[in-house]
């Protein structure tokens, strides 16, 4: 069935708490301020292989401050999100979705295309990105009306996540083409295996000790909902993704502390 005005209100509202914005923006246009105009003049000068060990030093110090970041987000979202918000608890839920995008921030890939001159592939990523980001809001939002409309709302969430890994994947291509490198050398990835598996396992590791003793998830937490169930990241998105479902919303805005989504 359709949602009710006053329901979609509350679903309107859930999503917009729960879209926050992580604060990692001025540290990447600290990186790109200084690192556009060298790449541009190392790109002149044919200098690729000092342009690989600034990029690759780059990522690696951005990563010694997002990874952990995007590992405490995660397993912290209940309590920080349920703190500002209490009131609209499948807040979570878009939160959490969002921050699934926080890993592709430990680098830059537009500025880089622009650096070397390059600015239509950037352009073309852009373009690609926001029409696969319409057509996916538009799919999943009708697939899950039809299969869970409680949880419709999720859909540009998911969408927005799907497209963004849709264009970075793009956009590696394109600065391995232009420089000439293969994707093992694109990035550090062993440094970035290391410090992503060390922040979730602190992370997780800290989350599964507040749940040995005892401690229940604040009011608003919810088990992932079952239309959202079959995709890869599910079973990071929440600890309870086993769980029966939640309840709706049981009414017109009064059950909006329901379950929740991030």
């Amino acid at each position: 069935p359709k949602p009710s005005s006053a329901a979609s209100d509350v679903y309107k509202r859930q999503y917009h708490f729960g879209a926050l914005e992580v604060p990692v923006s001025l540290l990447l246009a600290a990186v790109v301020t200084v690192l556009v105009p060298e790449i541009s003049r190392l790109f002149q000068e044919g200098r690729l292989d000092d342009i690989h060990a600034l990029w690759q030093g780059a990522v690696s110090r951005l990563a010694l401050v997002v990874l952990p970041l995007f590992a405490f987000l995660l397993v912290f979202a209940e309590p920080l999100v349920s703190l500002l918000y209490p009131e609209y608890a499948r807040s979570i839920w878009v939160f959490r979705i969002y921050i699934l995008v926080l890993p592709l921030r430990c680098a830059i890939y537009n500025p880089l295309l622009v650096g070397m001159g390059k600015a239509r592939w950037a352009l073309w990523g852009s373009l690609g990105d926001l029409g696969c980001n319409l057509a996916l809001s538009l799919a999943l939002v009708s697939y899950m009306l039809g299969a869970r409309p409680e949880w419709a709302f999720l859909g540009p969430a998911l969408a927005t996540v799907c497209s963004t890994y849709l264009q970075v994947s793009f956009l590696l291509t394109a600065i391995g083409r232009h420089l000439r490198w293969g994707l093992a050398q694109l990035l550090p990835w062993g440094q970035l295996l290391r410090l992503g598996l060390g922040g979730s396992g602190s992370g997780f590791g800290v989350g599964g000790g507040r749940r040995r003793r005892g401690r229940r998830h604040p009011r608003g937490g919810a088990p992932l909902p079952r239309a959202i169930r079959p995709f890869p990241w599910s079973p990071i998105l929440s600890p309870s993704a086993r769980q029966r479902p939640g309840p709706g919303l049981g009414g017109a805005g009064g059950g909006s502390r329901a379950g929740r989504l991030g």
